[in-house]
């Protein structure tokens, strides 16, 4: 059995990544077009409206996490899309389009697609479905529920700051590369 302020802490963490990445298909909507674009897995008649609807998918699915942290469907849910995202990325990384770019980095450059990226939706769709195994039938105490969330934050910033930093490496790397080319 799983404590409650795990699932507590895994609904939040997922809120703010989803919520993060929805807001940035939106503000960054050609940036991401443009990723979207690099894969050629969607058609292009398809392209705008599937940028909205991911978006959209991903805003609702954070809400759905705060409202309803122990749902089986926002779990399936949850991890079925980052599965799907990272199976785009292995076959954008397989057939060589890595300068499609994940299309989650904010900034004017995007990350090529490394090997690790897709791995990292793996792991983060176990976490998703990991609220998914029973807990413990206790209440939950408003420090509990403080705790979960600063925690949830710091985890957000962490992984938000381990992408950045991915991606200042791996500018700085084709920096050299043009200056030595």
């Amino acid at each position: 059995m799983i404590a409650p302020i795990f699932y507590l802490s895994v609904a939040f963490f997922m809120a703010i990544l989803l919520t993060q990445a929805g807001v940035h298909k939106l503000v960054a909507r050609r940036k991401f077009l443009a990723s979207l674009r690099g894969h050629g897995v969607v058609p292009k008649i398809f392209e705008k409206p599937v940028t909205y609807l991911l978006a959209t998918i991903e805003i609702l699915l954070a809400l759905a996490w705060i409202a309803f942290p122990q749902s089986f469907w926002v779990g399936i849910a949850t991890a079925t899309l980052l599965l799907g995202y990272g199976a785009v990325l292995t076959f954008s990384f397989i057939t060589g389009r890595t300068d499609a770019g994940c299309g989650c980095e904010w900034g004017d450059v995007n990350l090529p697609i490394q090997w690790w990226m897709p791995f990292r939706n793996f792991v983060i769709a176990l976490a998703a479905l990991s609220t998914l195994t029973p807990s413990q039938i206790t209440s939950i105490s408003t420090f509990e529920y403080l705790n979960a969330f600063v925690f949830s934050i710091c985890a957000a910033i962490i992984y938000f700051a381990i992408n950045e930093l991915t991606s200042v490496i791996m500018r700085s790397k084709s920096l050299t590369e043009v200056s030595h080319g």
